[in-house]
């Protein structure tokens, strides 16, 4: 195999040294490649036809606009933590509010960092595992339990209440 550059003969074609040492199908890849700029995969077209001017550019469809939240007040922020403690799960508390479960965790997980409220699940506690029959009646028996007194809570939420949860 020769050199791309002969010390007394001067430089020799590229093409010409890739299709000697390389045979024809070589030759066609490295064509391909030199062809691309440098690139082995073909370029689509979208990355061809991009944007040339910034300046005029203007998106072909809007973007979408964010959907308006709806605040949580401060006691039903409350309402959320005593629920909590008294056992209810995150998903129950926030189907029964009519929030998302991200809602209600955030507002359960800022007491949790301020330290006024115990996480459960994994650490310092409990973990016999109970039978599967057992906590889903037990949480069944929760979910009809918060259905009732729901009402209540609402009622102390929007003012209407005495200072006191339910």
């Amino acid at each position: 195999m020769r050199t791309v550059v002969e010390r007394v003969g001067g430089y020799k074609n590229v093409s010409q040294v890739v299709a000697e040492s390389t045979g024809l199908v070589g030759y066609a890849v490295s064509m391909q490649y030199l062809k691309n700029g440098g690139h082995s995969k073909r370029r689509s077209k979208k990355r061809e036809s991009g944007v040339k001017d910034y300046l005029t550019y203007a998106r072909e469809r809007p973007r979408k606009t964010p959907r308006p939240r709806k605040p949580v007040p401060q006691r039903e922020a409350v309402a959320y933590v005593k629920l909590y403690e008294l056992g209810y799960s995150i998903n129950q508390i926030a189907q029964a509010f009519g929030r998302s479960p991200s809602v209600v965790w955030r507002r359960i997980n800022k007491y949790v960092r301020w330290g006024l409220l115990k996480r459960r699940g994994y650490g310092p506690q409990d973990l016999r595992k109970l039978p599967a029959h057992t906590r889903l009646a037990s949480a069944r028996r929760r979910q009809q339990e918060l259905q009732r007194y729901l009402p209540l809570w609402l009622e102390w939420i929007e003012g209407e209440g005495g200072d006191e949860p339910p």
